[in-house]
């Protein structure tokens, strides 16, 4: 009888502790959006989808 009440109250102590980890990890998460503070410079030119747009001239 004193095992099944240990076995409940871990249980339950578990449920809490798996409940607060959810509540802080929802709070610590970063923001989906940022801001852009600097020019990035000119955009380079699309001539080929065969190169990446970082080295079209290869």
């Amino acid at each position: 009888m004193k095992k099944r009440i240990v076995q409940e109250i871990c249980l339950c102590l578990m449920l809490a502790a798996f409940n607060s980890i959810d509540t802080f990890a929802a709070d610590s998460k970063p923001t989906d959006c940022w801001i852009r503070t600097v020019d990035l410079g000119t955009k380079p030119k699309h001539i080929t989808n065969a190169f990446p747009l970082s080295d079209q001239s290869n």
